[in-house]
């Protein structure tokens, strides 16, 4: 969100939502490069039923 509509919505003046989003300004480069790493060191979810139950139980055909 830019600085003046915060600052409107927020009510407060220009410079002081300015130096907040200078304090608040992330370098997301460190974070992405481990999630890159963690995901090529996981190993892969197997698919499994969500309930616990397996297909074709007889609960699956109560109407």
């Amino acid at each position: 969100m830019p600085p003046a509509v915060l600052a409107a919505l927020l009510g407060l003046h220009l410079n002081t939502v300015t130096r907040w989003r200078s304090r608040a300004v992330t370098d997301w480069t460190a974070y992405l490069a481990a999630r890159a790493a963690d995901r090529s060191t996981t190993v892969p979810h197997t698919s499994a039923p969500r309930s616990g139950r397996t297909a074709g139980s007889s609960s699956d055909n109560v109407r």
